[in-house]
């Protein structure tokens, strides 16, 4: 698994998750945090419904 669009894996059971940047959109802190914090745990219970 990686995260963000810089990071790359070689092998056969990588998935990459090109998350989104809220600083991108000008959005900073407490703020920034929650949404990647978010973000990731939505991606997180996607992927155990995947594999379950």
């Amino acid at each position: 698994m990686t995260l963000g669009r810089e990071a790359h894996v070689d092998g056969d059971h990588v998935e990459n998750w090109d998350t989104d940047e809220p600083s991108e959109r000008g959005i900073e802190g407490i703020e920034r945090m929650r949404l990647v914090r978010d973000d990731i745990a939505a991606r997180v219970a996607e992927l155990a419904r995947r594999l379950a």
